[in-house]
């Protein structure tokens, strides 16, 4: 009888599985590619000799639905290379898989969610965040 009850026992834990749900959105995604796929570093404007590139980025959902971004680009100018940080702070809706942006200062974007990947457009790009 005893050995019924634990093999009873375990069979029971075994198929709740994993009991603490999915994963929270929350969290820091880097930045893995933009524009189809590209890895970064990306050229993202360019005129004769001068350019931008984009070297890294990643956003910051928080659980009080605010979010924060921030990208490093190079910058070529007249054969003078310089390297600038920029940040946005924001807010974000969660519909489902689907999540909008509202960031200060830009237009709003979209994103989806797909396993731990975060798939935004935003400014003309396809951006794809992963989440370490």
């Amino acid at each position: 009888m005893r050995k019924l009850a634990v093999v009873s026992l375990v069979l029971v834990l075994a198929a709740c599985g994993d009991s603490t749900g999915p994963e929270p959105i929350w969290g820091t995604y880097n930045l893995q590619t933009i524009q189809g796929g590209r890895t970064l570093p990306q050229v993202v404007w360019e005129s004769g000799a001068d350019q931008l590139e984009f070297m890294a980025g990643h956003i910051r959902l928080n659980s009080d639905m605010t979010c924060i971004t921030s990208e490093t680009f190079r910058h070529t100018h007249d054969g003078v290379v310089t390297t600038d940080t920029g940040t946005q702070t924001g807010t974000f809706t969660v519909s489902g898989s689907s999540l909008t942006f509202a960031l200060l200062g830009w237009a709003s974007s979209h994103g989806w969610l797909v396993d731990r990947r975060l798939i935004v457009t935003f400014s003309g790009f396809s951006w794809v965040f992963v989440k370490p």
